[in-house]
């Protein structure tokens, strides 16, 4: 069966930077907007909670009906006091009890026999001994006196153990019943009636009444399980206390305290209202919130656009951004949910601060700015907190963007939150004192902002090292650690290759100016021209830069073999970067420093040596890919005019000028810059750079 063509098609797809961009873009957007709806209709109940101040009259729109749950749980608990206890036997009294009577009939029964004949004859006084201790024990215990157990044993041995073989009876059947405290003298008086039916001889009756007074008792403890079920469903069957509000009656002024039955009118105001709403008016909303999120959007991704480091021309950058700006709209719906008072407003700093920190950390200050300005924009419009929010937020977003502009190291994150407490705290002092709110709680207030700004602290940290892996992007802080000259592949090109040492480090100082000339990444510029010529280390002769005075290698090689071993070392870069794991703009450096630009001199070379047969132009170029974006054009322009000026006999000024012209106009039409994404303008700039650093270098 043939496959369809639209099927192939699909198959085959593969998106383009501007598909992959788009479709960021609509993700975000979409998460956003999902979040926003969960906004639109919020839970009234949600900003006050028992023991709240409220900040205003809160009036009934309708009439509305509640369960006044106070009143309910009240009625509840009375109807589960209502219900008495459930008992039952305790096992352990029960056998407690039938114990100890057993062991008064064990000991009280006549000798059968002579014990001497069980114990053998010289245990016999031993034996005497310990049974008369042990009788008069027991005696005592059940309330009985020698005398009365001395006519017990002049009854027969058959008469004996009718009385104990009945007692044992009515004992065993007196303890199967529930004896409770108000139930045992009862019983006790019952005991009477049945030794009356059993025993004809008074004494007999006596007898066993003390017994059995003494050897029966309270057997019962309460059946907590059987106790809790039987009120509950006691409790479950008591109605409901339902009472009014009626429409326009303040039902919470401003100033009072919150109390359960507000929190309870409040949540059948949510139910009543979310019934009442037409769903042509939830919908009406919700495009009316989608348009105007949209419009946002346009506007937030147009400011990016003209930054000076545009995150949009990087995808990894660009993806970075939404996943965080999603993270953080996140963070703040749960936070809304865990702090719903007064406090919200300061603890919703933590997702601000943490979005400034991340976004500085891994695109520019400027993406930062603008990023955590919206994200306060946001969050005030859609938790209603009002101009003190937004200033705040604005003011703590600003301050903790430059706290690491500079230097992005994680000791300094941390020192960066003890600044931020100080700024912040001042600024909420301010806030509260120029808007006169809630003054009496300015040290609450402080206490939830000192928590907030080390918690961020904590959380960006986690959150970088998370991004890091997840995008793959190299961050200040990675870079100032790849910059270490100490780097086992450093030393080894220090080693094998010092010329092509020095000229890496000139390139990267060349380069680095440039860069920051046309708002570029500099300080990536000077750390991967460090490593864009590590590969030169296997074989390091064959450059110019290493052979000082004597014979270049070249001139006993053809063309042809020439041109391989120095393309090689472009390859042998790569592999050397990738087995060190080095980040992929590292790798980039190596790969596009030059480009897919012509071998001139083995080509000519190869010309000369032809004999007028043809040579393959692409035979003798690079395999590329040509630079990708401007860092990259940065480094190749600065690496070849660093090289051609270092070979001119006299660089004088106007030579330094025409030989860096003539290299930029050689690769501008050679289409080196076509894929850099810079402007011929920037292009320029970065020549002009260029110009300027190298005379200084070379008439200082």
């Amino acid at each position: 069966m043939k496959t369809p063509s639209w099927i192939k098609k699909i198959i085959n797809f593969k998106p383009t930077y501007k598909f992959q961009f788009l479709l960021a873009a609509i993700l975000c957007y979409l998460s956003i907007l999902v979040i926003i709806s969960f906004l639109i209709f919020p839970r009234t109940d949600v900003r006050l909670k028992i023991g709240d101040t409220s900040g205003k009259d809160f009036i009934a729109p309708f009439d509305i009906q509640y369960i006044n749950s106070s009143k309910t749980n009240v009625l509840k608990q009375q109807a589960r006091d209502s219900v008495p206890p459930v008992l039952k036997i305790d096992p352990f009294l029960h056998q407690q009890f039938m114990q100890r009577f057993n062991d008064f009939i064990l000991v009280i029964q006549p000798k059968i026999g002579d014990v001497s004949e069980i114990v053998g004859p010289l245990e016999q006084d031993f034996f005497d001994e310990i049974s008369r201790e042990e009788l008069l024990n027991q005696l005592q215990a059940a309330n009985l006196n020698e005398s009365e157990y001395n006519r017990l044993m002049r009854y027969s041995n058959e008469k004996f153990d009718n009385f104990v073989t009945r007692m044992s009876r009515i004992h065993s059947e007196i303890l199967n019943r529930q004896i409770t405290e108000e139930n045992l003298s009862t019983l006790q008086e019952s005991f009477v009636g049945r030794l009356i039916n059993e025993f004809s001889e008074s004494f007999f009756r006596d007898i066993g009444a003390k017994v059995l007074n003494v050897f029966t008792g309270i057997n019962t403890v309460v059946d907590e399980i059987s106790t809790k079920n039987a009120r509950d469903a006691i409790a479950n069957r008591v109605p409901p206390v339902v009472e009014k509000v009626l429409k326009d009656e303040i039902f919470l002024r401003e100033g009072d305290i919150v109390l359960n039955n507000h929190i309870d009118i409040l949540n059948s105001l949510y139910d009543e209202a979310t019934k009442k709403k037409e769903s042509r008016k939830r919908l009406k909303k919700i495009i009316t919130m989608a348009c105007l999120t949209l419009a946002a959007f346009i506007i937030f991704w147009y400011f990016l656009g003209i930054l000076p480091v545009n995150p949009l021309t990087d995808l990894r950058n660009f993806n970075l951004l939404v996943i965080n700006s999603i993270l953080m709209v996140l963070l703040g719906y749960a936070v809304s949910r865990l702090y719903p008072g007064e406090e919200l407003s300061y603890v919703l700093l933590v997702p601000l601060v943490i979005n400034a920190w991340v976004v500085t950390y891994f695109i520019s200050v400027e993406a930062s700015l603008l990023s955590t300005l919206f994200l306060g924009v946001f969050f005030s419009l859609s938790f209603h907190l009002g101009q003190s929010y937004l200033l705040t937020s604005m003011m703590t977003g600003a301050i903790s963007s430059f706290l690491i502009y500079k230097d992005c190291r994680r000791f300094k994150i941390i020192r960066g939150s003890l600044f931020l407490v100080l700024i912040g705290s001042l600024t909420i002092i301010a806030v509260n004192v120029i808007f006169d709110e809630n003054l009496g709680k300015i040290y609450s207030f402080l206490q939830h902002n000192v928590a907030a700004s080390f918690i961020a602290a904590l959380l960006m940290i986690g959150l970088s090292m998370v991004y890091v892996d997840v995008f793959n992007v190299i961050t200040r802080y990675h870079l100032y650690d790849l910059s270490d000259i100490h780097h086992p592949l450093i030393r080894q090109l220090q080693r094998n290759a010092p010329g092509s040492y020095h000229h890496s480090l000139e390139v990267g100082d060349i380069g680095e100016i440039a860069a920051e000339a046309i708002g570029a990444n500099g300080l990536l510029v000077r750390v991967a021209c460090l490593y864009h010529d590590i590969g030169k280390s296997k074989m390091p002769h064959f450059y110019i830069e290493n052979q000082g005075k004597g014979q270049n290698p070249h001139d006993r090689y053809p063309p042809s073999l020439s041109k391989l071993v120095v393309q090689s070392h472009v390859k042998d870069g790569v592999i050397m970067a990738r087995k060190s794991r080095l980040p992929r703009e590292i790798i980039d450096a190596i790969q596009q420093h030059q480009g897919t630009t012509l071998m001139a001199y083995f080509f000519n070379k190869a010309l000369a040596q032809s004999d007028g047969k043809p040579i393959n132009e692409f035979e003798y170029r690079y395999d590329g890919p040509k630079p990708q974006y401007p860092e990259m054009a940065i480094i190749a322009l600065a690496d070849s005019a660093a090289g051609a000026v270092k070979s001119l006999e006299e660089p004088t000024q106007h030579r330094i000028k025409a030989m860096v012209d003539s290299i930029f106009q050689e690769r501008l039409l050679d289409g080196q810059f076509d894929e850099c994404k810079m402007t011929i303008s920037k292009l320029h700039a970065v020549k002009e750079s260029l110009i300027e650093t190298l005379t200084g270098i070379y008439h200082s």
